[in-house]
């Protein structure tokens, strides 16, 4: 007792989906930088991928079909503002300002 708080062990960041983490500029293609930019993803401790302009077009057009094709009303997002199933308790501060959307 009365120590105080110990060393710290780790940082922790919380990176939500979809974000880019690394970007390459100049002048090149993106086939050339891939294979460096999937040995950098492979290292990260985080869920990552090598994308292009057209890649990351492609996915947010996938995205936005899954939520215009959702008939279901119960997303996560609804849950969670109105506190359904008690989700308050049982949710991370994370949950509910990024919607369980980070990695």
């Amino acid at each position: 007792m009365g120590q105080g708080k110990g060393a710290i062990d780790h940082y922790v960041t919380p990176v939500k989906a979809g974000r880019v983490i690394f970007e390459v500029g100049g002048y090149l293609e993106f086939e050339e930088i891939r294979p460096l930019l999937q040995e950098v993803c492979y290292k990260m401790p985080v869920d990552a991928i090598p994308v292009s302009k057209e890649v990351l077009e492609q996915i947010k057009r996938e995205e936005d079909e899954l939520v215009s094709k959702n008939i279901n009303p119960f997303t996560i997002e609804r849950v969670i503002d109105y506190k359904m199933h008690d989700s308050a308790k049982w949710i991370s501060k994370y949950d509910r300002k990024y919607y369980t959307k980070y990695v």
